[in-house]
């Protein structure tokens, strides 16, 4: 599902790797999965967002994939800066009188 496969190829998959399980009930607990990931909170993704983006720039970089690494570090910039000014903003929040 993550590789963008069709629906075809991902029911006829199943069914090669896992021929005793009922093809429907497990794309529906893949699909309720996904639901479940989306409704996760802002600071929870942002951190596993830094934390990917961390594991990805450290691979790049093993790789010797220094442009790729590069890239991720502007990655994990863009994410940090977005952490510190939702902190900032939650701050400024705070402090007004209501």
């Amino acid at each position: 599902m993550l590789d963008g496969k069709s629906a075809a190829d991902i029911r006829s998959g199943i069914a090669e790797v896992l021929p005793d399980v009922d093809v429907d009930e497990l794309l529906l607990l893949a699909r309720q999965a996904f639901r479940d990931a989306g409704a996760e909170d802002e600071q929870t993704v942002r951190g596993w967002c830094l934390s990917a983006s961390r594991h990805v720039y450290a691979k790049l970089l093993g790789a010797g994939d220094y442009s790729g690494a590069m890239a991720a570090i502007k990655v994990i910039d863009s994410i940090a800066k977005r952490s510190a000014g939702a902190k900032a903003d939650m701050k400024h929040a705070n402090e007004i009188d209501i």
